[in-house]
């Protein structure tokens, strides 16, 4: 109770009017540094997926490569079987 005596016989309107001012930009400050953290950690979240996606790409563009040239292989010894006549159609 003695404190808010004292403020309140302490507070001016000109008193009064610059702590609102001070909250109110300590507040935005608050905000905009809350702000900054949730987009930064969006930016990194953001950017671990492009990287994963384009790992997996990667990944996925080197198996077709494999498989199309094992699949190619076959095609090649199939024909040279045929040729020899050890294979029938």
């Amino acid at each position: 109770m003695l404190i808010y005596q004292h403020l309140s016989s302490s507070l001016t309107s000109r008193n009064f009017s610059n702590l609102v001012v001070y909250l109110y930009v300590l507040f935005n400050k608050q905000e905009a540094e809350c702000e900054k953290t949730m987009m930064d950690t969006k930016y990194d979240a953001d950017t671990k997926i492009a990287d994963s996606q384009r790992q997996f790409e990667m990944l996925k563009a080197g198996f077709e490569a494999e498989v199309n040239t094992k699949v190619s292989h076959m095609y090649m010894e199939l024909n040279i079987l045929r040729r020899r006549g050890q294979v029938l159609d």
